[in-house]
């Protein structure tokens, strides 16, 4: 058997509940954004399940890609009293894999 999988997720974009001064390491690299952006998730997958040897041996596959673009990462200041993450966006990442099962 093989099978194809086209799926899709998205996570909104939202805003920053203090636009505040981040200290400590972080002072004067980063400045929190007031809004930040959606982010975007695409996964292609094509796999496959095989017997053998009469139902003996199971070989079972999948090869994937999957495409993250605008990336929200959660950034942590200890230095701050208030809210003490920012959330901001980040790169586009692109991860491929490939998947064996022996049984």
């Amino acid at each position: 058997m093989t099978y194809v999988t086209w799926s899709g997720g998205f996570r909104p974009g939202g805003f920053n509940r203090a636009q505040a001064h981040v200290s400590g390491p972080l002072a004067g690299v980063f400045t929190p954004p007031l809004f930040y952006s959606p982010d975007n998730l695409t996964n292609y997958e094509l796999g496959w399940k095989t017997e053998w040897l009469d139902r003996h041996l199971q070989v079972n596959g999948a090869v994937y890609r999957e495409d993250w673009k605008d990336t929200q990462i959660e950034i942590f200041d200890p230095g701050f009293t208030g809210n003490l993450t920012f959330t901001t966006n980040g790169p586009d990442y692109r991860v491929k894999g490939l998947e064996l099962q022996f049984i």
